[in-house]
Parts: structure tokens; sequence; C-alpha cells
């Protein structure tokens, strides 16, 4: 069995997108994963700085999101 891909959300899109849109893709999500990096944030941190309504109406989703890019936490080794 072969292993799954990492995203396979993004894939869903890859054959209506143009190449540019695609590039511009490819750049947001190595923007978004340096910044999570660098600053040692959670996915769940991150919306919550950016916009309140995730950090109070959507607790869930930002955990699956934290789950699924496998992004530690601040107090995590």
């Amino acid at each position: 069995m072969s292993e799954p891909e990492k995203r396979p959300c993004k894939n869903l899109k890859n054959s209506k997108q143009s190449p540019g849109q695609k590039l511009h893709q490819n750049a947001l999500d190595h923007l978004l994963t340096t910044y999570l990096t660098t600053y040692e944030k959670t996915i769940s941190e991150f919306l919550s700085e950016i916009h309140p309504f995730f950090a109070t109406a959507k607790p869930k989703m930002a955990q699956l999101c934290d789950l699924y890019f496998q992004i530690p936490a601040n107090n995590q080794p």
C-alpha cells in the first residue's frame, strides 16, 4: 500500500487551476508554513490572531488543522 499524500485537499483543485493560480497557492502555502515554523505557532493560534471569530466559533476546525499539518504548539518539544 502506498503512503497517502500529505495534502489531499489541495489536489482536489489542481485540475482546475491555471499554472499561475497553482504557483500563487504554492507560494501562499510556503509563506504560511514558514511563518508558523518561524514563530512556533499552531494553526489555531494563527487563526485566532488574524480573526477572533476562529478562536471562539471554530475551535474544532482549528484543532483539526493543527493535527492535519502536525505543527507542534509552543509548549511541546
